[in-house]
This record gives structure tokens, sequence and C-alpha cells, in this order.
């Protein structure tokens, strides 16, 4: 897994969900960080399977929140990605 500084698009991901306290689905997600729908599913996906995010299904859409781990990596804490 890469290390060091969070990409833009999960700082982004990670303080909207973060600041809002909510589990929000990738468009809800594309539309409040300005990123296309695509890009934000495939990022979300990817920091689902990191614990960065908690994935939920309901109905068929995906929702995401942020998880203790995510918080702390928005916070600085940067070597959190080989945690679980």
């Amino acid at each position: 897994m890469p290390s060091g500084e969070p990409k833009d698009v999960e700082k982004a991901i990670l303080r909207l969900l973060a600041e809002s306290d909510l589990s929000l689905t990738p468009t809800n997600i594309a539309k409040n960080t300005g990123y296309s729908g695509g890009y934000i599913r495939k990022e979300c996906n990817r920091m689902s399977k990191e614990n960065l995010l908690e994935k939920e299904d309901e109905g068929g859409h995906p929702f995401y929140s942020v998880t203790e781990k995510g918080r702390m990596y928005l916070a600085g804490d940067h070597n959190t990605r080989g945690v679980e």
C-alpha cells in the first residue's frame, strides 16, 4: 500500500465525511467535492479496502462513512495504512 501524504481526493473525501458525520453515496460525495462520480466510486472502494472508510450497502447502493483510522489519517497520522 502507498504511504506518505494523502492524495487530494483522499483528503476531500475524508474531510467531507468527517465534517458531516454522515454516510454518503459516491454520487453525493462527488457532488460535494467536484470530482467525477466514477473516480469517487473507485477511490471510495479502494479506501474502504484500506479501512479508511466503512462501506454499507443499502438497497444495492453503497454508502460510505469515515472510520477512526480514516480520521487519524486525515489528522496527520500517515502511518495508519498498514494498521487494521
